[in-house]
């Protein structure tokens, strides 16, 4: 019972990311494009999407967009360098550490940092990999490559807009992705861009509602996992409603860095790997 229940932790941060993240890109998509759109039905539209992907395809669909979209979003991320690299201004990401100082910069980056793991969900698609002992370099592989590309549009920003107005724009790399004019030409890209992140969305936002509906099948030892995405999305759904602005959005941040990743990431794995080598040692003697 007492493992069984280590299980819930997991569950509601799945649950409660899912959520913010429904609720996060529409709030990000309506003012830019669909400002007279009511954002119920953006998440709702992005929902429908959502189960029809981890319904009928799986972990398997969810993979085969996950291979097509990774490298787009990533070719398109250079491309996007490469067109405004004539508005890039090197002196604008100086003075590095003299305003800031060691203290500062950790504090900041440390929030971002969390993110970076994703919700815990390679405890769960380990068990769906041919090869489980390349786990690890892999996801560390893709973390590695998804630091570098924030890593590099961050300063791309930076250089572009200045440190005093980057740090004051919402949407900071989109209205980077607006200033490219290639000769009045190549202009207005960023309807592309939103494009590619509907793609991506979507596979994050289905891969966490199939680790959200296959665990608790697991948990509640129903094999028809499908049949429980029906309760799950709905669920999702009106959590994601009740969501009032970005506000709520911020605290939501505050929670998963302050609770849910040093309950779920750190206290509860290091719990289990102290167990395991206690009853190894056990065992040998």
């Amino acid at each position: 019972m007492v493992w069984a229940n280590l299980v819930l932790p997991y569950l509601i941060s799945w649950y409660i990311f899912c959520a913010g993240l429904l609720r996060e890109y529409p709030g990000f998509l309506q003012p830019i494009l669909l400002d007279r759109t009511p954002l119920w039905i953006i998440m709702l539209l992005l929902l429908g999407l959502m189960i029809y992907l981890t319904y009928t395809a799986g972990i398997t669909g969810i993979g085969r967009l996950s291979e097509f979209v990774g490298p787009v979003i990533m070719i398109t991320l250079v491309v996007s360098f490469i067109l405004n690299i004539v508005n890039a201004d090197w002196h604008n990401l100086l003075p590095v550490y003299a305003d800031s100082e060691w203290k500062n910069i950790l504090t900041g980056s440390l929030g971002p940092a969390f993110w970076f793991p994703g919700p815990f969900t390679l405890l769960v698609v380990i068990a769906f990999m041919h090869n489980p002992k390349k786990a690890l370099s892999k996801s560390m592989l893709g973390v590695g490559i998804t630091i570098f590309m924030v890593f590099a549009s961050t300063l791309m920003v930076l250089m572009v807009f200045g440190p005093d107005l980057a740090a004051k724009i919402r949407f900071s790399y989109f209205l980077y992705v607006r200033t490219i004019n290639i000769l009045n030409f190549i202009q207005n890209i960023d309807i592309f861009f939103m494009f590619i992140c509907i793609f991506g969305v979507t596979a994050q936002l289905s891969l966490y509602l199939f680790v959200a509906s296959y665990e608790l099948g697991q948990w509640l030892n129903n094999k028809n996992w499908r049949r429980i995405i029906l309760y799950i999305a709905p669920a999702i759904f009106i959590m994601a409603v009740l969501i009032p602005d970005e506000t709520a959005i911020t605290a939501y941040d505050k929670f998963w860095s302050s609770v849910i990743f040093p309950v779920c990431g750190i206290g509860i794995p290091l719990l289990l790997w102290i167990i395991s080598i206690v009853k190894k040692k056990t065992v040998h003697a």
